[in-house]
């Protein structure tokens, strides 16, 4: 099983670099940002480690949830924003995640209170393979460096902005902005 579960993860690396490199080719289609979001919480695509309590927070200021975006790609986003969430952050995660409208699109922010990302590695964190060297962590748990690069390539796919804002021990804010 555990075997299985690193082949899958060696593939899904392989295809994320593929489409980077290559340039994302997004396939809009109507489909419901509510339900996306109950999906990925339900089906537990974000696995929180042993040991930590995690609290997803979500907020819906929508009239419509339906979006034109890309049922595949989009969530992928939101599980890599959500799983780092989890990862840099201590033994109580928060995550709050807000859907709101917003002139000429709709904002999605994910933020959480987890230890932050310095200044210094904010001028880098979508560069494809970039990791911040001042975080030590568990090995097992380290990143490649390409998910927070796939989730720019995305948003941009799709016409919108992404920006972060951050505070060391406070937290990061993730702000998603796509057109409507």
């Amino acid at each position: 099983r555990e075997r299985q579960e690193d082949m899958g993860r060696a593939i899904t690396r392989l295809l994320t670099l593929s489409d980077i490199f290559h340039k994302i080719k997004i396939y809009p289609r109507k489909f419901n940002l509510r339900e996306m979001f109950e999906r990925l919480s339900a089906l537990n695509f974000v696995k929180a480690p042993s040991g930590k309590s995690v609290d997803i927070k979500m907020c819906f200021e929508l009239k419509d949830p339906i979006i034109f975006a890309d049922p595949v790609y989009l969530p992928v986003v939101f599980e890599n924003l959500i799983g780092n969430a989890i990862k840099y952050s201590g033994q109580k995660v928060v995550v709050e995640i807000l859907c709101r409208e917003q002139s000429g699109g709709i904002m999605i922010r994910v933020k959480d209170n987890g230890i932050g990302i310095s200044p210094r590695a904010l001028k880098h964190i979508f560069e494809i393979y970039y990791r911040d060297p001042t975080i030590r962590e568990d090995n097992s748990r380290m990143g490649f460096g390409i998910g927070l690069s796939f989730v720019y390539s995305t948003v941009k796919a799709h016409g919108g902005k992404i920006t972060v804002n951050s505070e060391l021990n406070v937290g990061t804010e993730f702000c998603i902005i796509l057109p409507q």
